[in-house]
């Protein structure tokens, strides 16, 4: 019997707030510069019954996102055929047009 891993709150909390500064910093410039209005959305949920792509794709939805960003990382055919790839299924699902970052 495996046990369930539970996450600390605080470190939880703080790995979301970090995240949110990031793109913060790395996009929040760019954007008001070229006056392109942006929310920053992080979305934290549990994944035990649906597709992750599937959720993403919703929240863009209910958002009216404008446009869905997304890293690729490089994790092989093998291991993307048995556990897929979200950002395959986001491309092919979402309304809202998707771009791919590849990762270095």
């Amino acid at each position: 019997m495996v046990d369930e891993f539970v996450e600390d709150e605080t470190v939880s909390n703080e790995n979301l707030e970090h995240s949110k500064q990031y793109l913060t910093e790395e996009f929040a410039t760019q954007l008001e510069e070229l006056k392109v209005p942006y929310q920053i959305e992080i979305v934290k949920f549990a994944t035990d019954t649906d597709s992750i792509g599937s959720i993403i794709c919703k929240r863009a939805a209910q958002l009216n996102a404008g446009i869905v960003v997304m890293a690729k990382h490089n994790k092989g055919c093998i291991k993307e055929f048995l556990i897929g790839s979200c950002t395959n299924y986001c491309t092919h699902h979402c309304k809202a047009p998707v771009m791919v970052l590849h990762a270095e």
